[in-house]
């Protein structure tokens, strides 16, 4: 019986050595993890820093678009279309794609509104109203973009456009796969890339 009482001893000791270590571990674990996310942090902390050395190094003496990261092209039909690994606003995104002989996307129907939405998400689209406020066009082909009661494909949300604070000139896909139309000087939010059709 004495034996048995001991080697319970012994049991219960070794179960409580292994609890202790299992709780210095989990400290261990997490305080790994704490570290690797602050680190992940200070990276990204880094990379928008640099992101944003790039873009105003690219507005002061026109570096090469290519230079900010490329996708590979993505096609549709006829059309290719590349994501430039940045954000920009409308007039810098317009300016890249120029430099590739390509122009923001234009689009014709339906179904390619949802192949850009669904590949893509919320981007810049190539229309603006800059040259006569209210009369949307597509800036690369000049083709007339109709309003909500007209007649040709339209993808406009509700109430749109709108010219909000009466300086919203370009035109965005938004989240939701309608179109949207805001200020030319905004940059789309940094997860946002700009998508160049050739």
């Amino acid at each position: 019986m004495e034996y048995v009482k001991n080697e319970l001893n012994t049991s219960f000791a070794n179960v409580d050595e292994l609890n202790s270590k299992l709780a210095e571990n989990n400290m261990t674990i997490a305080t790994l993890e704490t570290n690797l996310r602050s680190a992940l942090n200070m990276h990204e902390r880094k990379l928008t820093i640099i992101s944003d050395i790039l873009i105003s190094k690219y507005r002061e003496d026109g570096t090469n678009c290519r230079l900010l990261g490329l996708s590979r092209p993505v096609m549709y039909e006829k059309s290719e279309y590349i994501v430039v690994n940045t954000s920009m606003n409308f007039q810098d995104a317009t300016e890249c794609c120029k430099q590739m002989s390509a122009h923001l996307p234009e689009v014709q129907d339906r179904e390619e509104n949802d192949f850009l939405w669904k590949s893509f998400g919320y981007i810049f689209l190539g229309g603006t109203d800059l040259e006569r406020e209210g009369l949307w066009k597509w800036a690369h082909s000049g083709t007339s973009i109709p309003l909500r009661s007209q007649a040709g494909f339209q993808n406009w949300r509700d109430g749109e456009p709108n010219n909000v604070k009466g300086n919203e000139n370009c035109l965005e896909l938004s989240t939701s796969g309608y179109w949207n139309d805001l200020s030319c000087g905004v940059h789309m939010h940094r997860h946002m890339k700009v998508v160049c059709e050739l």
